[in-house]
Protein backbone atom coordinates (compact mmCIF):
# COMPACT_ATOMS: atom_id res chain seq x y z
CA UNK A 1 0.00 0.00 0.00
CA UNK A 2 1.05 3.52 -0.84
CA UNK A 3 -0.27 6.90 0.05
CA UNK A 4 0.12 9.88 -2.65
CA UNK A 5 -1.20 13.20 -2.01
CA UNK A 6 -2.77 15.28 -5.02
CA UNK A 7 -2.62 18.18 -6.21
CA UNK A 8 -6.27 19.13 -4.84
CA UNK A 9 -4.79 18.64 -1.19
CA UNK A 10 -6.39 15.21 -1.04
CA UNK A 11 -4.58 11.88 -0.06
CA UNK A 12 -4.99 9.02 -2.49
CA UNK A 13 -4.86 5.16 -1.20
CA UNK A 14 -2.98 2.61 -3.59
CA UNK A 15 -3.04 -0.88 -2.61
CA UNK A 16 -0.07 -2.53 -5.07
CA UNK A 17 -0.53 -6.46 -4.52
CA UNK A 18 1.07 -9.28 -6.82
CA UNK A 19 -0.38 -12.30 -5.38
CA UNK A 20 1.53 -15.60 -7.16
CA UNK A 21 5.21 -13.55 -6.23
CA UNK A 22 4.58 -13.83 -2.80
CA UNK A 23 3.01 -17.60 -2.95
CA UNK A 24 6.32 -18.33 -4.60
CA UNK A 25 8.45 -16.97 -1.97
CA UNK A 26 6.30 -17.95 0.78
CA UNK A 27 6.59 -21.47 -0.18
CA UNK A 28 10.54 -21.68 -0.47
CA UNK A 29 10.97 -20.57 3.02
CA UNK A 30 8.62 -22.75 4.41
CA UNK A 31 10.27 -25.59 2.68
CA UNK A 32 14.04 -24.80 3.74
CA UNK A 33 12.41 -24.48 7.19
CA UNK A 34 10.33 -27.51 6.41
CA UNK A 35 7.46 -26.67 8.22
CA UNK A 36 4.19 -26.54 6.32
CA UNK A 37 1.50 -25.59 8.91
CA UNK A 38 3.53 -22.09 8.34
CA UNK A 39 3.20 -22.44 5.21
CA UNK A 40 -0.68 -22.99 5.13
CA UNK A 41 -1.17 -20.16 7.98
CA UNK A 42 0.97 -17.71 5.71
CA UNK A 43 -0.80 -18.91 2.80
CA UNK A 44 -4.30 -18.06 4.63
CA UNK A 45 -2.55 -14.40 6.10
CA UNK A 46 -1.85 -13.53 2.66
CA UNK A 47 -5.53 -14.16 1.39
CA UNK A 48 -6.69 -12.11 4.45
CA UNK A 49 -4.54 -8.99 3.66
CA UNK A 50 -5.39 -9.60 -0.47
CA UNK A 51 -9.34 -9.93 0.76
CA UNK A 52 -8.58 -6.36 3.20
CA UNK A 53 -7.00 -4.51 0.20
CA UNK A 54 -10.02 -5.74 -2.19
CA UNK A 55 -12.45 -4.28 0.61
CA UNK A 56 -10.75 -1.20 0.81
CA UNK A 57 -10.63 -0.33 -3.26
CA UNK A 58 -14.02 -1.24 -3.34
CA UNK A 59 -14.83 1.16 -0.45
CA UNK A 60 -12.41 3.93 -1.91
CA UNK A 61 -14.25 3.65 -5.24
CA UNK A 62 -17.61 3.72 -3.33
CA UNK A 63 -16.73 7.10 -1.85
CA UNK A 64 -15.29 8.24 -4.72
CA UNK A 65 -19.06 7.47 -6.47
CA UNK A 66 -20.74 9.06 -3.73
CA UNK A 67 -18.13 12.18 -3.94
CA UNK A 68 -18.89 12.68 -7.38
CA UNK A 69 -22.71 12.05 -6.55
CA UNK A 70 -22.40 15.00 -4.44
CA UNK A 71 -20.55 17.35 -6.36
CA UNK A 72 -23.21 16.49 -9.12
CA UNK A 73 -25.58 17.48 -6.68
CA UNK A 74 -24.32 20.33 -5.54
CA UNK A 75 -23.62 21.52 -8.88
CA UNK A 76 -27.17 20.76 -9.54
CA UNK A 77 -28.45 22.79 -6.74
CA UNK A 78 -26.10 25.68 -7.93
CA UNK A 79 -27.66 25.55 -10.98
CA UNK A 80 -31.12 25.61 -9.59
CA UNK A 81 -30.15 28.28 -7.68
CA UNK A 82 -28.67 30.41 -10.14
CA UNK A 83 -31.60 29.61 -12.54
CA UNK A 84 -34.29 30.46 -9.52
CA UNK A 85 -31.89 33.76 -8.75
CA UNK A 86 -32.30 34.99 -12.35
CA UNK A 87 -35.84 34.41 -12.54
CA UNK A 88 -36.26 36.43 -9.35
CA UNK A 89 -34.57 39.00 -11.03
CA UNK A 90 -36.39 38.57 -14.28
CA UNK A 91 -39.50 38.84 -12.32
CA UNK A 92 -38.43 41.93 -10.17
CA UNK A 93 -37.35 43.75 -13.48
CA UNK A 94 -40.87 42.47 -14.46
CA UNK A 95 -42.25 43.82 -11.87
CA UNK A 96 -40.38 47.04 -11.32
CA UNK A 97 -41.29 48.14 -15.15
CA UNK A 98 -44.99 47.38 -14.25
CA UNK A 99 -45.07 49.94 -11.16
CA UNK A 100 -43.24 52.11 -13.18
CA UNK A 101 -45.38 52.28 -16.04
CA UNK A 102 -48.51 52.22 -13.42
CA UNK A 103 -46.81 55.55 -11.88
CA UNK A 104 -46.71 56.98 -15.13
CA UNK A 105 -50.17 56.42 -16.28
CA UNK A 106 -51.65 57.19 -13.31
CA UNK A 107 -49.38 60.72 -13.63
CA UNK A 108 -50.60 61.19 -17.22
CA UNK A 109 -54.52 60.75 -15.40
CA UNK A 110 -53.38 63.60 -13.17
CA UNK A 111 -52.05 65.79 -15.82
CA UNK A 112 -54.81 65.19 -17.87
CA UNK A 113 -57.57 65.99 -15.09
CA UNK A 114 -55.44 68.89 -14.21
CA UNK A 115 -55.49 70.44 -17.72
CA UNK A 116 -58.92 69.94 -17.94
CA UNK A 117 -59.94 72.51 -16.00
CA UNK A 118 -60.90 74.82 -18.73
CA UNK A 119 -62.56 77.78 -18.16
CA UNK A 120 -65.84 78.87 -19.89
CA UNK A 121 -67.40 81.88 -20.57
CA UNK A 122 -69.55 83.01 -16.83
CA UNK A 123 -73.58 83.32 -17.87
CA UNK A 124 -73.25 85.27 -14.68
CA UNK A 125 -71.62 88.42 -13.27
CA UNK A 126 -68.35 86.71 -11.87
CA UNK A 127 -69.25 83.34 -12.52
CA UNK A 128 -66.22 80.94 -13.23
CA UNK A 129 -67.72 77.69 -15.27
CA UNK A 130 -65.37 74.65 -15.15
CA UNK A 131 -65.30 71.56 -17.07
CA UNK A 132 -63.93 68.63 -14.79
CA UNK A 133 -63.66 65.01 -14.89
CA UNK A 134 -63.60 63.31 -11.80
CA UNK A 135 -61.72 60.81 -11.45
CA UNK A 136 -63.67 57.26 -10.91
CA UNK A 137 -60.59 55.85 -8.57
CA UNK A 138 -60.00 58.16 -5.05
CA UNK A 139 -57.63 57.75 -2.41
CA UNK A 140 -57.79 55.94 0.87
CA UNK A 141 -58.00 59.18 2.42
CA UNK A 142 -60.81 60.59 0.01
CA UNK A 143 -62.89 57.28 0.69
CA UNK A 144 -63.18 58.16 4.30
CA UNK A 145 -64.34 61.79 3.34
CA UNK A 146 -67.04 60.29 1.08
CA UNK A 147 -67.84 58.07 3.62
CA UNK A 148 -68.23 60.88 6.12
CA UNK A 149 -70.14 62.94 3.74
CA UNK A 150 -72.56 60.37 2.32
CA UNK A 151 -73.04 59.50 5.77
CA UNK A 152 -74.00 62.41 7.27
CA UNK A 153 -77.61 63.48 5.95
CA UNK A 154 -78.03 66.26 8.26
CA UNK A 155 -75.18 68.10 6.22
CA UNK A 156 -78.26 70.27 3.81
CA UNK A 157 -77.33 69.68 0.09
CA UNK A 158 -76.36 67.02 -1.38
CA UNK A 159 -72.21 66.34 -1.46
CA UNK A 160 -69.57 65.18 -3.21
CA UNK A 161 -65.88 64.60 -3.09
CA UNK A 162 -64.13 66.79 -6.03
CA UNK A 163 -60.56 67.04 -7.19
CA UNK A 164 -57.41 68.28 -5.24
CA UNK A 165 -59.48 68.92 -2.03
CA UNK A 166 -62.26 70.42 -2.91
CA UNK A 167 -65.92 69.53 -1.79
CA UNK A 168 -68.99 69.26 -4.56
CA UNK A 169 -72.73 70.65 -3.46
CA UNK A 170 -75.21 71.17 -6.14
CA UNK A 171 -75.79 73.99 -7.51
CA UNK A 172 -77.64 77.29 -5.45
CA UNK A 173 -77.54 80.80 -7.22
CA UNK A 174 -78.24 82.25 -4.05
CA UNK A 175 -75.62 80.18 -1.98
CA UNK A 176 -73.15 80.85 -4.95
CA UNK A 177 -73.76 84.38 -3.89
CA UNK A 178 -72.98 84.20 -1.07
CA UNK A 179 -69.82 82.73 -1.51
CA UNK A 180 -68.56 85.48 -4.47
CA UNK A 181 -69.24 88.24 -1.85
CA UNK A 182 -68.02 86.19 1.44
CA UNK A 183 -64.42 85.70 -0.21
CA UNK A 184 -63.92 89.67 -0.10
CA UNK A 185 -65.52 89.77 3.64
CA UNK A 186 -63.47 90.01 6.79
CA UNK A 187 -65.61 86.91 7.53
CA UNK A 188 -63.20 84.81 4.70
CA UNK A 189 -61.57 82.62 7.37
CA UNK A 190 -64.58 81.50 8.90
CA UNK A 191 -66.29 79.84 5.52
CA UNK A 192 -64.50 77.28 3.20
CA UNK A 193 -62.54 78.74 -0.02
CA UNK A 194 -65.11 79.02 -3.05
CA UNK A 195 -63.73 77.62 -6.39
CA UNK A 196 -66.65 78.35 -8.82
CA UNK A 197 -69.24 75.98 -10.38
CA UNK A 198 -67.90 72.36 -11.97
CA UNK A 199 -69.99 70.42 -14.14
CA UNK A 200 -70.70 66.58 -14.00
CA UNK A 201 -73.40 64.88 -15.43
CA UNK A 202 -75.00 67.29 -17.13
CA UNK A 203 -75.39 68.93 -13.21
CA UNK A 204 -74.08 71.97 -12.00
CA UNK A 205 -72.12 72.26 -8.56
CA UNK A 206 -70.98 74.31 -6.08
CA UNK A 207 -67.21 73.87 -5.64
CA UNK A 208 -65.48 74.95 -2.49
CA UNK A 209 -62.80 73.93 -0.08
CA UNK A 210 -63.19 70.40 1.49
CA UNK A 211 -62.99 70.99 5.66
CA UNK A 212 -62.00 67.82 6.68
CA UNK A 213 -58.54 67.47 4.59
CA UNK A 214 -56.32 68.11 7.03
CA UNK A 215 -57.94 66.09 9.92
CA UNK A 216 -57.30 62.49 10.78
CA UNK A 217 -60.57 60.64 11.38
CA UNK A 218 -62.44 63.51 12.47
CA UNK A 219 -65.25 64.78 14.37
CA UNK A 220 -67.41 66.15 12.50
CA UNK A 221 -71.24 68.20 14.40
CA UNK A 222 -73.30 70.75 12.12
CA UNK A 223 -75.72 73.03 14.58
CA UNK A 224 -78.34 75.48 12.85
CA UNK A 225 -77.62 79.14 14.14
CA UNK A 226 -80.77 81.24 14.59
CA UNK A 227 -84.45 81.55 15.64
CA UNK A 228 -85.83 80.14 12.73
CA UNK A 229 -84.89 78.15 9.39
CA UNK A 230 -87.27 79.41 7.52
CA UNK A 231 -87.54 82.58 5.25
CA UNK A 232 -90.19 84.49 5.97
CA UNK A 233 -91.52 84.58 1.94
CA UNK A 234 -91.54 80.77 2.12
CA UNK A 235 -94.41 81.34 5.10
CA UNK A 236 -96.08 83.39 2.86
CA UNK A 237 -95.52 81.16 0.17
CA UNK A 238 -97.44 78.12 1.65
CA UNK A 239 -99.96 80.59 3.07
CA UNK A 240 -100.84 81.58 -0.45
CA UNK A 241 -100.95 78.12 -1.72
CA UNK A 242 -102.49 76.03 1.44
CA UNK A 243 -102.70 72.96 -0.23
CA UNK A 244 -102.83 69.85 2.96
CA UNK A 245 -99.70 67.76 3.25
CA UNK A 246 -99.58 64.27 3.77
CA UNK A 247 -95.50 64.04 3.81
CA UNK A 248 -95.48 65.99 6.85
CA UNK A 249 -98.30 65.02 8.80
CA UNK A 250 -96.00 61.64 8.49
CA UNK A 251 -93.31 63.72 9.70
CA UNK A 252 -95.33 65.02 12.44
CA UNK A 253 -96.43 62.50 13.99
CA UNK A 254 -93.43 60.22 13.62
CA UNK A 255 -91.77 62.74 15.74
CA UNK A 256 -95.09 63.47 18.69
CA UNK A 257 -98.54 61.26 17.48
CA UNK A 258 -100.38 64.17 19.48
CA UNK A 259 -99.19 66.66 18.15
CA UNK A 260 -101.80 67.29 14.67
CA UNK A 261 -104.94 68.86 15.99
CA UNK A 262 -108.65 66.76 15.43
CA UNK A 263 -108.92 68.49 11.59
CA UNK A 264 -105.57 67.48 10.82
CA UNK A 265 -106.08 63.78 12.16
CA UNK A 266 -108.98 63.76 10.27
CA UNK A 267 -107.07 64.69 7.03
CA UNK A 268 -103.75 62.68 7.66
CA UNK A 269 -102.66 65.82 6.82
CA UNK A 270 -101.17 69.07 7.43
CA UNK A 271 -100.66 72.86 6.18
CA UNK A 272 -96.75 73.58 5.44
CA UNK A 273 -96.76 76.69 7.29
CA UNK A 274 -98.43 74.84 9.98
CA UNK A 275 -95.86 72.25 9.77
CA UNK A 276 -93.08 74.75 9.44
CA UNK A 277 -93.41 76.60 13.01
CA UNK A 278 -94.28 73.54 14.86
CA UNK A 279 -91.23 71.89 13.78
CA UNK A 280 -89.00 74.92 15.30
CA UNK A 281 -90.88 74.49 18.25
CA UNK A 282 -89.76 71.07 19.49
CA UNK A 283 -85.89 71.96 19.46
CA UNK A 284 -83.36 73.89 21.47
CA UNK A 285 -84.40 76.62 18.29
CA UNK A 286 -86.73 78.73 19.70
CA UNK A 287 -85.07 78.45 23.53
CA UNK A 288 -81.58 79.07 22.87
CA UNK A 289 -81.18 80.00 19.01
CA UNK A 290 -79.58 77.18 17.92
CA UNK A 291 -79.84 73.44 17.22
CA UNK A 292 -77.76 70.51 16.61
CA UNK A 293 -79.15 68.73 13.38
CA UNK A 294 -76.46 65.61 14.12
CA UNK A 295 -72.74 64.42 14.45
CA UNK A 296 -70.74 61.72 13.42
CA UNK A 297 -67.57 60.28 15.34
CA UNK A 298 -64.90 58.14 14.28
CA UNK A 299 -66.24 54.51 13.30
CA UNK A 300 -69.50 55.56 14.54
CA UNK A 301 -73.17 55.81 12.95
CA UNK A 302 -74.60 59.30 13.07
CA UNK A 303 -76.59 60.41 15.60
CA UNK A 304 -79.27 62.64 14.37
CA UNK A 305 -82.15 62.02 17.12
CA UNK A 306 -81.58 65.57 18.28
CA UNK A 307 -85.55 67.23 17.29
CA UNK A 308 -86.78 67.12 20.95
CA UNK A 309 -83.57 68.44 22.00
CA UNK A 310 -84.36 71.32 23.56
CA UNK A 311 -83.41 72.40 27.06
CA UNK A 312 -79.91 73.64 28.23
CA UNK A 313 -78.96 70.63 30.06
CA UNK A 314 -79.48 68.49 26.99
CA UNK A 315 -77.45 70.51 24.96
CA UNK A 316 -74.98 70.02 27.49
CA UNK A 317 -75.28 65.92 27.70
CA UNK A 318 -75.25 65.83 23.92
CA UNK A 319 -72.06 68.55 23.34
CA UNK A 320 -70.28 66.40 26.25
CA UNK A 321 -71.05 63.40 24.07
CA UNK A 322 -69.70 64.83 20.94
CA UNK A 323 -66.22 66.35 22.31
CA UNK A 324 -66.27 63.01 24.74
CA UNK A 325 -65.72 65.18 27.82
CA UNK A 326 -62.19 66.59 26.56
CA UNK A 327 -61.63 70.39 28.06
CA UNK A 328 -58.87 70.73 25.55
CA UNK A 329 -61.19 70.24 22.41
CA UNK A 330 -63.81 73.33 24.20
CA UNK A 331 -61.64 75.35 24.80
CA UNK A 332 -60.46 74.70 21.39
CA UNK A 333 -64.34 75.58 20.04
CA UNK A 334 -64.70 78.10 22.72
CA UNK A 335 -61.40 80.41 21.25
CA UNK A 336 -62.72 79.91 17.57
CA UNK A 337 -66.65 81.00 18.73
CA UNK A 338 -65.40 83.80 20.03
CA UNK A 339 -63.10 85.36 17.39
CA UNK A 340 -66.20 84.39 14.85
CA UNK A 341 -68.13 86.41 17.07
CA UNK A 342 -65.84 90.02 16.90
CA UNK A 343 -65.74 89.06 13.26
CA UNK A 344 -69.48 89.03 12.60
CA UNK A 345 -70.05 92.83 14.19
CA UNK A 346 -67.38 94.56 11.58
CA UNK A 347 -68.85 92.33 8.26
CA UNK A 348 -70.30 94.34 5.86
CA UNK A 349 -71.54 90.64 5.10
CA UNK A 350 -73.37 90.02 8.32
CA UNK A 351 -74.43 93.66 8.56
CA UNK A 352 -76.46 93.44 5.04
CA UNK A 353 -78.20 90.13 4.91
CA UNK A 354 -80.44 87.79 6.63
CA UNK A 355 -78.94 84.59 7.23
CA UNK A 356 -81.37 81.92 8.01
CA UNK A 357 -80.82 78.10 7.83
CA UNK A 358 -77.06 78.60 8.03
CA UNK A 359 -75.08 75.80 10.05
CA UNK A 360 -72.06 76.25 12.32
CA UNK A 361 -69.68 73.14 10.98
CA UNK A 362 -67.44 71.96 14.14
CA UNK A 363 -64.45 69.62 13.51
CA UNK A 364 -61.73 68.28 16.01
CA UNK A 365 -59.54 65.00 16.00
CA UNK A 366 -57.70 63.33 18.52
CA UNK A 367 -54.40 65.71 18.05
CA UNK A 368 -56.59 68.15 19.87
CA UNK A 369 -57.28 70.29 16.76
CA UNK A 370 -60.62 72.31 16.68
CA UNK A 371 -61.98 74.49 13.98
CA UNK A 372 -65.50 76.11 13.26
CA UNK A 373 -66.96 76.98 9.67
CA UNK A 374 -69.83 78.79 8.88
CA UNK A 375 -71.66 77.33 6.25
CA UNK A 376 -75.00 76.67 4.81
CA UNK A 377 -76.08 80.08 2.85
CA UNK A 378 -78.91 78.60 0.15
CA UNK A 379 -81.14 80.59 2.38
CA UNK A 380 -78.92 83.81 3.42
CA UNK A 381 -80.49 86.33 1.50
CA UNK A 382 -79.57 89.86 1.13
CA UNK A 383 -82.07 92.69 2.91
CA UNK A 384 -83.40 95.39 1.08
CA UNK A 385 -81.42 98.47 0.67
CA UNK A 386 -81.11 100.44 4.14
CA UNK A 387 -83.12 97.55 5.98
CA UNK A 388 -80.86 96.76 8.93
CA UNK A 389 -80.91 93.60 11.46
CA UNK A 390 -79.58 92.88 14.97
CA UNK A 391 -79.38 89.47 14.50
CA UNK A 392 -80.21 89.34 18.27
CA UNK A 393 -84.21 90.63 18.43
CA UNK A 394 -87.09 88.00 18.61
CA UNK A 395 -88.57 87.52 15.45
CA UNK A 396 -91.90 89.18 14.47
CA UNK A 397 -93.13 88.35 11.13
CA UNK A 398 -91.89 91.33 8.92
CA UNK A 399 -88.80 92.66 10.97
CA UNK A 400 -86.82 89.57 9.40
CA UNK A 401 -84.43 89.07 12.27
CA UNK A 402 -83.00 85.78 12.27
CA UNK A 403 -81.67 85.54 15.94
CA UNK A 404 -77.48 84.47 14.43
CA UNK A 405 -76.07 86.39 17.21
CA UNK A 406 -78.81 85.58 20.09
CA UNK A 407 -77.90 81.75 19.30
CA UNK A 408 -74.19 82.52 18.59
CA UNK A 409 -74.35 84.30 22.44
CA UNK A 410 -75.86 81.24 23.80
CA UNK A 411 -73.85 78.29 22.39
CA UNK A 412 -70.53 80.38 23.87
CA UNK A 413 -72.54 80.59 26.84
CA UNK A 414 -73.10 76.92 26.93
CA UNK A 415 -69.91 75.45 26.19
CA UNK A 416 -68.38 77.88 29.27
CA UNK A 417 -70.72 76.08 31.48
CA UNK A 418 -69.42 72.44 30.44
CA UNK A 419 -65.88 73.64 31.61
CA UNK A 420 -67.66 73.73 35.18
CA UNK A 421 -69.39 70.94 35.20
Amino acid sequence: MRVCGSGSGTLKLFFVFNPSSSVDISRERAQSLGDVTALQRHTAHTAHIAHIAHTAHTTYTAQIAHTAHIAHIAHTAQAAHTTYTAQIAQTAQSSYTAQTAHTTHAAQIAQTAQSSYTAKTAQTAHTVVYSCAIPSFRTAHEKQLCMYFDNIVLFTGSFQVGEHGTLLKKFCKGEQQCYLKLMKDSLRPFVPAYHGVVQKDNQDYNMMENLLNNFNSPYIMDCKIGSRTYLENELQLARERPQPRQDMFEKMVAVDPGAPTAEEQAQKAVLKSRYMQWRETLSSTTTLGFRIEGFKKPNEDCQTNFKKTKSKEQVIKALSDFVESNTQIVWGYLRQLRQLRQVLETSDFFKTHEVVGSSLLFVHDCSGKARVWMIDFAKTVTLPPHFRVDHQSPWVEGNREDGYLWGLDNLIDVLTNMLHY
